[in-house]
C-alpha cells in the first residue's frame, strides 16, 4: 500500500515566512479551492513558520496566494522530492479526546489504540481543518457505539473510520468523487476495519428503506442546504445530525434554514468555523 509516485513533471518551489493568522487563512482558503501543493514547516522552538508551495513551470501562484511573501526558489524540484519533504512535516493530530490521526506509508504492524492511520494525499487533507475536527468532536460526542452511521461526502472517509473506531455498528460513507471513493477504501484497509464505500450523488444511492442513527455532513454551506430535507428521510426519530463547513458568520442563517425540521442541540466553534449536532423535530 505504499504510495507512489511516477510522473517528470519537475515543480517551481516557493517559499515564505508567514504568521499564525496567515497560515489559518490560508489554510481555509486552500480548503475550499482544492489546492494542495503546499505544506507548512515550523523552525527550530516552533519559530519563523514557513510555507512551501509548488507548482508547474506552466502555473501561476493562486491570487489568493498574492498577499502572502513567497520567493521563488532557482533549484526545480521532482514530486518525489517535495512530497517526501511535506509527508516528513505531518504530526499525529488530536482529532477527538480518544482519536488522533497518524499520517503513515504503509500499514504498521501492530496498530495503537486510538490511532486513525491515514496515508497522506495531496487532494485530501489529513484531518488539520478546523470543519473536520469539529464534525469528530461532535460524534463522539453523539457516541455513536452500536448505530448506523452515514457520513455523506466522504472525503477521504477519516470521519467514517473515526465512526467504526469509536463503535459504530454499520458505517456507509459515500462521495461523487471516484479519487474520494478510493481514499475512503484505503483508509479502511490501513486501518482494518470494515465500512460501505458508495460512488454517489449525495444521497441518491440510498435504497428507501435505509435508515440511520447519525448522519455526518462536512460539507459546504449550500450543499447541506441543499440535502438536509433528504437527511429526514432517512434519519431515525431520536436520530442525529452532525452537520459541518459552516463559517461562524453564517451560523445563524443555516440554523434557520433548517429550523423547519431539525433543532439545534449542540455547536461547537474553532477558527471562526461552526459545526452543530441536530436532532429531528
Amino acid at each position: 500500500m505504499k504510495v507512489e509516485v511516477y510522473t517528470l513533471i519537475e515543480y517551481v518551489h516557493y517559499a515564505g515566512v508567514v504568521s499564525e493568522e496567515q497560515k489559518e487563512m490560508i489554510e481555509d482558503i486552500a480548503y475550499f479551492e482544492q489546492f494542495g501543493n503546499y505544506y507548512f514547516e515550523e523552525g527550530c522552538e516552533g519559530k519563523n513558520l514557513s510555507i512551501h508551495v509548488f507548482i508547474t513551470p506552466q502555473e501561476e501562484l493562486p491570487n489568493w496566494l498574492s498577499q502572502t511573501p513567497l520567493q521563488k526558489l532557482e533549484n526545480h524540484v521532482s514530486p518525489e522530492e517535495w512530497i517526501r519533504k511535506w509527508k516528513d512535516s505531518l504530526r499525529p493530530i488530536a482529532l477527538t479526546t480518544r482519536l488522533r490521526v497518524v499520517p503513515v506509508e504503509e500499514p504498521p504492524e501492530n496498530k495503537a489504540e486510538g490511532a486513525l492511520y491515514l496515508i497522506p494525499g495531496l487532494a485530501f487533507g489529513t484531518g488539520t481543518h478546523e470543519s473536520t475536527r469539529l464534525a469528530a468532536r461532535l460524534l463522539e460526542t453523539t457516541d455513536p457505539h452500536g448505530k448506523r452511521v452515514l457520513d455523506v461526502g466522504c472525503g477521504s472517509g477519516i470521519l467514517s473510520a473515526a465512526a467504526v473506531l469509536l463503535g459504530a455498528k454499520s458505517v456507509l460513507a459515500v462521495d461523487n468523487d471516484p479519487l474520494a471513493v478510493e481514499k475512503a477504501e484505503e483508509i479502511a484497509g490501513l486501518n482494518r476495519i470494515q465500512m460501505e464505500v458508495r460512488k454517489s450523488d449525495l444521497l441518491s444511492c440510498l435504497k428507501t428503506e435505509e435508515e440511520f442513527d447519525i448522519v455526518v455532513a462536512n460539507l459546504t454551506e449550500q450543499l447541506l442546504c441543499e440535502i438536509y430535507l433528504a437527511v429526514a428521510l432517512h434519519l431515525v426519530e431520536d436520530g442525529s445530525f452532525i452537520i459541518s463547513g459552516i463559517m461562524e458568520d453564517n451560523e445563524e442563517k443555516v440554523h434557520r434554514e433548517f429550523s423547519g425540521l431539525f433543532a439545534v442541540k449542540e455547536t461547537l466553534r474553532e477558527g471562526g468555523w461552526i459545526a452543530s449536532i441536530l436532532t429531528r423535530r
